[in-house]
């Protein structure tokens, strides 16, 4: 197995990858991923996303990894390989490219020894548990939930971004935040909810399945929602502003984005909830959320765990 640059790679050929990863997403979280691999590519053959291909002793494309360089420290996209071989011969080649410098990753673990390729080039990781409920279970309308006086819940609206990014900068603690705005500053919130509601790397955004809770007239909440495929939605952000915390307002949002969401045509509902979070894992299920998959979040700064005996890496 060769590890190159994947900027000369024919078109053609990383196709039949990128269509076998949109196949391993579709099997395991039910998301329809082949949009976000035409970006990749247009990404990679535009403007030179950086990347790498492992090809075999015959030279075919079988496994590729690419990541986002920034001033701060690169960001992996994702890593797609079938053995534990090629996995490890990746991240090398990444870790190689990238040693001494900061980076990180939130990528699925559909890749055989992720985890412990991103540990042997000195990263550490925290496992996201990927949770699935089924919404034709439920028996409650939308945005029904009893709530105080004062509390009002309510659809998304046009210019509600910076509504979103206000709650998020106060319900994340900084050590948290890193995942979403790396350094927790309200510009960073901003272009990160920005994103969600504008691209499609996290599904598509869905205004009328999104809730803002409102508190004597002001934001004390969000529940943002998006459609990864066509049965499933996906609970992309839910939270809950610090100084209105503990009034059930999560419960209210949550039932109300699981609502909206049915009412919308969704027949199942997805999340990501870190494994550290056992209060939140515990209330999604009571709600018949359940495991099904997980993603891994990473952190390090890349040192080079040596090239296998089998790998020709690249510079």
């Amino acid at each position: 197995m060769t590890i190159t640059d994947w900027s000369g790679a024919a078109p053609g050929a990383v196709a039949e990858l990128y269509a076998r990863e949109s196949q391993q997403w579709r099997d395991a979280f039910d998301w329809d991923t082949a949009a976000q691999w035409l970006e990749v590519e247009t990404a990679r053959t535009a403007w030179g996303l950086p990347g790498l291909l492992a090809t075999d002793d015959a030279g075919q494309p079988v496994g590729w990894l690419f990541y986002l360089p920034g001033p701060s420290g690169a960001q992996l996209g994702g890593v797609s390989a079938t053995t534990h071989t090629m996995t490890r011969a990746l991240v090398a080649a990444f870790a190689n490219r990238e040693q001494g410098r900061t980076f990180a990753a939130f990528i699925p673990a559909l890749s055989p020894g992720l985890e412990e390729a991103l540990h042997l080039v000195g990263c550490e990781t925290i496992p996201h548990l990927h949770l699935v409920a089924s919404l034709d279970r439920l028996t409650q309308p939308p945005m029904t939930r009893p709530v105080d006086a004062g509390i009002t819940l309510r659809p998304w609206r046009t210019g509600d971004d910076l509504v979103a990014a206000q709650v998020l900068l106060s319900s994340y603690a900084r050590d948290d935040a890193a995942l979403f705005a790396p350094t927790g500053a309200p510009d960073e919130w901003l272009t990160y909810v920005t994103n969600l509601v504008e691209q499609i790397g996290c599904g598509r955004f869905v205004p009328e399945s999104s809730v803002v809770v409102e508190r004597d007239g002001r934001p004390a909440g969000i529940a943002l929602v998006t459609l990864v495929s066509g049965a499933m939605a996906h609970l992309a952000q839910i939270a809950v502003m610090r100084d209105a915390q503990g009034r059930g307002l999560g419960g209210a949002l949550l039932d109300a984005a699981l609502g909206a969401a049915r009412a919308g045509g969704a027949r199942a509902m997805s999340l990501l909830v870190s494994s550290k979070n056992k209060g939140a894992i515990a209330l999604y299920r009571r709600y018949g959320f359940e495991p099904r998959g997980h993603f891994l979040e990473a952190r390090g700064l890349a040192s080079s765990s040596g090239p296998s005996d089998q790998v020709t890496p690249v510079g």
